[in-house]
C-alpha cells in the first residue's frame, strides 16, 4: 500500500507507465537486473500494435550530466529530478550513484546518466532512443542478420518490458523495447 495515496500501487496509465520507466531507467541505468518492486504489474500503457516503432523512452549519455541538463531546461523547458540509480522510486543518498529524469509538465519524459566507458551500450555522449517492437529477440536476430551488432544481449526488466540495444551497420547505437 502506498502510504501517500492509501491505495495499493498504480492505478492510472500515466501512473503505470511512469512506474514501468522507473523500473527500467533503473535496471539499465545501473547494468543489472532489477527486481521489479511487488505493487508492479503487467501494463498495458503503449502495449498495442499501434504502439510498435514508436519512441518507449529516451536517455542522454552525457560527459557532465548538471551541465546537460542545465541545457536542456533552458531549452526545452524541461525539470529534473534526481533519483536513486538503483531504486528510482527513492530520493538518491550522499556517495550512491544517481540517474536523472527529465520531465515535461510533470511526466517522465527522458533520463539521464553519465558516461561509462565500460559499458558499449554508453562510452561516448549520445542520446540512446528505445523504439517499441513486436519482438525484442526477433528484431535483433533481424539486425544481427541485417549487418547490426548486439551490444546488450536480449533481457526481462521484471514484468516490465523485454530490452535489448544493437548497434546498426554504422555502429549507432538503439534500443528495443517490448513491453510485457
Amino acid at each position: 500500500m502506498d502510504a501517500a495515496t492509501d491505495r495499493a500501487g498504480p492505478e492510472t496509465p500515466a501512473e503505470i507507465d511512469t512506474q514501468r520507466r522507473r523500473l527500467f531507467c533503473g535496471l539499465l541505468a545501473s547494468g543489472s537486473l532489477l527486481v521489479a518492486a511487488p505493487e508492479a504489474r503487467a501494463v498495458t500503457v503503449g502495449d498495442d500494435a499501434a504502439d510498435i516503432g514508436t519512441v518507449w523512452w529516451s536517455e542522454l549519455v552525457s560527459g557532465d550530466v548538471p551541465k546537460a541538463m542545465s541545457f536542456y531546461a533552458k531549452v526545452i523547458g524541461w525539470e529534473t529530478k534526481t533519483v536513486a540509480l538503483e531504486d528510482p522510486a527513492q530520493p538518491v543518498k550522499d556517495g550512491e550513484p544517481s540517474y536523472t529524469l527529465m520531465l515535461a509538465k510533470g511526466n517522465e519524459v527522458a533520463g539521464a546518466l553519465a558516461v561509462d566507458a565500460e559499458d558499449p551500450a554508453k562510452k561516448a555522449p549520445m542520446w540512446l532512443t528505445y523504439f517499441q517492437v513486436d519482438d525484442v529477440d526477433a528484431a535483433v536476430k533481424r539486425a544481427t542478420a541485417l549487418g547490426g551488432t548486439v551490444l546488450i544481449s536480449p533481457f526481462d526488466v521484471g514484468k516490465i518490458a523485454r530490452m535489448a540495444v544493437i548497434a546498426d551497420r554504422e555502429g549507432i547505437p538503439v534500443g528495443l523495447a517490448n513491453p510485457l
